[in-house]
């Protein structure tokens, strides 16, 4: 069984009766670690993976997220297309009300569309230099828009869709950044149907 670990958002936020147990039951994948949190920037699921590393996987399911999710160490910030930066209430009623202000704009400043992109190009190219360095098999899912080249995306396997696609079309009714009652975001059937999808090419993948 192959050491397997999994880092993410929201799309690998649980493991059980999940299309990441499936896939990794298909392949006889051993889950070692499995960190995923909704709302993760990049750069956590990019620390996560490398702060696990002495854990010596040979498989890593990473499932990348969008680049404008801006990395804060207490509170969960996106910033929406127009510039605003949405701060969660529950978070508001922790801020001091007289540094708030001075917070949205500190964020609106480090917020640029091409400061971060290329930092999330530059982690996703990170990780993929240190799996093919250590022969770690690393299985990619777009969750997202990410912002990436082709030529950025030299190794590993890649899916060519994005999960927010099928999940939206697997509830049309659900958006984003709103509550969501299906686990990872999707139905149980679409997580079969989901690691159906992903099996098969992994397989060749993986024995490549």
């Amino acid at each position: 069984m192959m050491r397997t670990m999994i880092v993410g958002d929201s799309f690998a936020e649980h493991f059980e009766n999940t299309y990441l147990e499936m896939v990794c039951n298909n392949l006889n994948f051993n889950m070692i670690c499995h960190m995923a949190q909704p709302g993760y920037s990049q750069y956590q699921i990019y620390k996560n993976f490398m702060d696990q590393l002495h854990l010596e996987p040979e498989v890593v399911i990473c499932v990348n997220t969008s680049h404008d999710r801006l990395f804060h160490p207490s509170y969960q910030l996106t910033v929406f297309t127009n510039g605003d930066v949405r701060i969660p209430r529950a978070t508001r009623d922790q801020i001091l009300l007289d540094t708030e202000e001075a917070a949205r704009q500190y964020y609106k400043f480090l917020h640029q569309q091409k400061f971060s992109a290329e930092i999330y190009r530059l982690m996703v190219k990170e990780m993929q230099h240190i799996c093919k360095e250590r022969n770690i098999r690393l299985i990619n899912l777009n969750g997202f828009f990410n912002y990436l080249k082709d030529a950025d995306k030299f190794y590993g396997y890649w899916t060519d869709f994005r999960l927010l696609d099928l999940s939206r079309a697997d509830d049309p009714t659900w958006q984003p950044k709103t509550p969501d009652t299906r686990i990872n975001h999707f139905s149980p059937q679409e997580h079969v149907n989901l690691a159906n999808r992903i099996t098969n090419d992994v397989r060749e993948y993986i024995c490549s």
